[in-house]
Parts: structure tokens; C-alpha cells; sequence
């Protein structure tokens, strides 16, 4: 090696002027180097005969998962994605919510079984979970006590089974205990409890029928067409029509309407959200509406947190939201609800008291009306911006937190997390938004 250097280095510096300009030694008598002759070198061994280095071994990256929808469920605590035809999902598991099989709670995402060709999923405001497949069918999994996973039994199931003589679904929304979907022609089909008239069958009976009443599999809700999207809330159910009005039926933000009833004040809807016992809407305009009673209940008491216009009053005419012109989606959740902006921001009010605002903290400024639970003072009446998020083009709303989807396919989460509902690997609450483990 040693000589091909020399050599190299000769040719390099004759290369810089000619030949009389550096005086060139021939002699291999005079040692050059170490005091080894140029002769001796070649006594060394050849330079593939030397010892190969060790291979590398390089290990793949894991690939990071990129969503395309994200959902977030209610008291039951769990949020849900489709990655790829596939559905992740993460929190509670009680009664097998998660679908994987188990009643093991995840604080990262799990795979969901055997779903492979998911274009939706929604994370149900109780212990139970639905999917639209792309065959426009539809399956869910979960607690199953009023026949709402629509199997035609009150069987729990961990897995995913399939809605028996449903098709064409382009949407589905699971409530409490009812379960209700769009079909591609804009009509809407319900099934499971009708205590209240959420199914919109119009059977306005004695209370003892309908508390007997359960729907096992999916009927049509009378005389309603055109419907663009739909939304369930814990005992209501509300449709979005093509011509920007909406529908409820049902008890309290169903307006106590056994039969879909035109809902006041709002003909240029766009999208709709329902969540316990309130409903809103994003307006043409970017403004947004809610209406309902805003009376949440709970084993530690009950508030009222208001419909985002500074009061904590509820209200069964829409009102509008103070200070929002540029919402792109609204997603009501437990005793809070959130707002999407054009930007990428988003904004949210009602109790703070688990971090649910995402404001960088666990307190508010203002007090919401109350009974039993102290916490419930932490509260913000109107839309208070969430802390350092950017680049959001979807959310969902659940118990006591929230999960926004990014372009990029990132998913981020906020609020309470005893369950591992945030997905960040563990059971700490987060004030300000986190990024979901594997994404």
C-alpha cells in the first residue's frame, strides 16, 4: 500500500510544474520511509489479503403509522383511527371496545381485529365502537346491552361483527346505547334502544312499552331523505339535510321529539356534532350553533357548561357561538366541545378540570353552574384557544379529552388519560396536545 502512496504522491507534485522543477530520486538504496527501502515493500502482503471488517448490520426503522380519520369516545374513554384500511385504537376496554379480542386497556394502539378495508371509524359515547368497511357495510364491537351493535343479540363482543341487512352505509353513529347510519340514497337507519324515541320510529307509547322497546336490527327512520351526515348524542339523534337544515329526534337535544323535528334558525349547516345531551353546528359562514340542556350528570354531580355563547345556560333554539367566524368543524364532547379553524387551530370551552381545553393547564378563569363536584368551577364559557396546536384538519371529541388529526397523519391528544385514552404509552392527564405513540 505503502508504495502505491509514494508513487501517487510523486506523480502529484510532478503534475504542479515540469519535470526540472523538483529533482526526482531514483535510487532505491536510500531508505524513504521508517528506514525501509522501496524494495522492501514489496515484501509486504497483498491488500486483499488483509482481514474483511465486520458486516453492518442495519435495523429498519419502525414505520410510522399515518392516519386518515380519528374519532374519540365518550365516558368510556377510548379513541380510535383508521391507518390504511385498518382501524388503531387505544384507552378503555371494559367491554371490549378496543376490538382486539381482550378486555386488556391500552395505554398505546392496538390493532383492531380482523378489519383490513376500514374508510370510518367512531369511537361510541359509550363502551362500544363501529366501522363503515369499503364494501359500504358495517361492523362494531363492543358493549352490547340494548342490542346497539345491531347482531340481533344483548352480547358483548370483543371482536368485530358484522350489521345483518345493512348496506350501502357511507356513515355511522354510535350514541349511548343506539346506534344509527346514513345509506348512499340519504336515508338513515337506527337499532338499538327507542326509551327515548332515538330511533325516530315514532312510538310514542307508555313509558313501560318503551322501556321494553329495543330495536335488534336497523329500521328506517320514517320520512326522512336527503340526509349529508348524522350525529347521535346519549338519547337523540340528529340528521344534516342536503338543503343545510337539521333534524333531531329523540329526548332533550332532540328537542323531545319522538319523530325528526326541523330544529330551528339554521338553513346553511354543514356539518354536525352530538354528545351527551347537546348538538352543534358549523354554519356556510364558519360561524358555529349549538343548542341542548348542557346538563351533563356524573357520580360526583352535575353542571352546566353552557352552549359557547358566555352563558351557562342551556337552550333547546340554537345560539351562536361568541367569536367564531373561521370553524371548519365543531366536535362536542362531555361537559366540553371543541372547534377546528381554518388555520389548523383549534379552540375549546366547558370544563377544564382534566385538562380537556388543552390549554396548558388545569385551571380556568370562570366558574360553570354546579352540584357536588367542586372541579366543576374550572371552567371557560366561550372558545379559549389550544395551546400550541397547528396544522389540525380534523378532531373528535370524547369523555374528557380530544384528539385532532394532522395533515401530516400525526395524531395528537389532550386531556384526561386514567384509561390511556391520550395513547402516549402512559396514564398521565395532558394539559396541552401529545402525540400519540407510533405516529
Amino acid at each position: 500500500m505503502r508504495k502505491w502512496v509514494i508513487v501517487t504522491a510523486v506523480l502529484a507534485l510532478m503534475a504542479c510544474g515540469t519535470a526540472t522543477d523538483l529533482p526526482v530520486q531514483t535510487s532505491t538504496s536510500t531508505p524513504p520511509l521508517g528506514g525501509l527501502p522501496l524494495t522492501s515493500l514489496t515484501s509486504l502482503p497483498p491488500p486483499d489479503s488483509f482481514p474483511s471488517p465486520p458486516p453492518v448490520v442495519v435495523i429498519p426503522q419502525a414505520s410510522k403509522l399515518i392516519a386518515t380519520q380519528v374519532s374519540a369516545g365518550g365516558p368510556s374513554s377510548h379513541s380510535c383511527v383508521v391507518v390504511s384500511g385498518t382501524i388503531r385504537c387505544w384507552g378503555r376496554n371494559d367491554r371490549g371496545q378496543l376490538g382486539t379480542g381482550t378486555t386488556v386497556n391500552s395505554a398505546t394502539p392496538v390493532l383492531v381485529s380482523g378489519v383490513t378495508t376500514a374508510i370510518a371509524v367512531s369511537a361510541g359515547l359509550s363502551s362500544y365502537t363501529c366501522t363503515v368497511l369499503a364494501a359500504r357495510t358495517a361492523q362494531c364491537w363492543g358493549g352490547n346491552d340494548w342490542g346497539q351493535l345491531g347482531d340481533g343479540t344483548r352480547t358483548d363482543s370483543k371482536v368485530p361483527v358484522t350489521v345483518p341487512d345493512l348496506t350501502s352505509v357511507t356513515a355511522i353513529a354510535p350514541g349511548v346505547d343506539h346506534t344509527c347510519a346514513r345509506l348512499s340514497d340519504g336515508t338513515v337507519k337506527c337499532w338499538g334502544s327507542n326509551l327515548y324515541g332515538q330511533l325516530g320510529t315514532v312510538v310514542p307509547q307508555t313509558a313501560a312499552f318503551l322501556q321494553s322497546h329495543v330495536t335488534f336490527v336497523p329500521v328506517a327512520v320514517p320520512g326522512l331523505s336527503g340526509v349529508t351526515a348524522i350525529a347521535a348524542g346519549n338519547v337523540f339523534t340528529c340528521a344534516l339535510q342536503s338543503n343545510g337544515e337539521v333534524v333531531c329526534w329523540g329526548a332533550k337535544g332532540g328537542l323531545g321529539a319522538f319523530a325528526p323535528a326541523l330544529v330551528s334558525g339554521i338553513s346553511t349547516a354543514t356539518s354536525i356534532s352530538a354528545f351527551e345531551y347537546q348538538a352543534c353546528a358549523r354554519l356556510s359562514d364558519g360561524t358555529v350553533k349549538c343548542w341542548g340542556n348542557i346538563r351533563s350528570s356524573s357520580p360526583s354531580g352535575s353542571w352546566d357548561t353552557g352552549l359557547g355563547d358566555g352563558s351557562t345556560a342551556g337552550s333547546y333554539t340554537p345560539v351562536t357561538v361568541t367569536g367564531i367566524t373561521t370553524a371548519t368543524a365543531v366536535t362536542v364532547g362531555y361537559a366540553h366541545t371543541c372547534l377546528l379553524l381554518v388555520d389548523g387551530s383549534a379552540r375549546c370551552w366547558g370544563l377544564n378540570h382534566r385538562g380537556q381545553l388543552g390549554t396548558g393547564a388545569f385551571t380556568a378563569p370562570e366558574t360553570c353552574s354546579f352540584s357536588g363536584l367542586t372541579s366543576a368551577t374550572i371552567c371557560r364559557r366561550t372558545p379559549t384557544p389550544v395551546a400550541g396546536l397547528s396544522g389540525a384538519t380534523a378532531m373528535g371529541s370524547g369523555g374528557a379529552h380530544t384528539c385532532v388529526l394532522k395533515a401530516t397523519g400525526e395524531v395528537w391528544c389532550w386531556g384526561a388519560n386514567e384509561y390511556g385514552q391520550l395513547g402516549t404509552g402512559t396514564l398521565t392527564s395532558m394539559t396541552s396536545p401529545a402525540l400519540v405513540s407510533g405516529f
